[in-house]
């Protein structure tokens, strides 16, 4: 999904992104949580 979203290339999607990967840990732990955030550095979005 945040790939999708990512997509749009709208920084107000993206602060949002941002912002609920702050309030919400468990979006960063394991393997899925890796993969977020290599995507969030990749697409320089952080």
């Amino acid at each position: 999904m945040p790939r999708v979203l990512i997509a749009f290339k709208d920084s107000d999607i993206n602060r949002r992104i941002v912002a609920v990967s702050k309030t919400n840990p468990h979006l960063r732990k394991g393997w899925g949580g890796k993969d977020f955030s290599t995507l969030l550095k990749e697409k320089g979005i952080e």
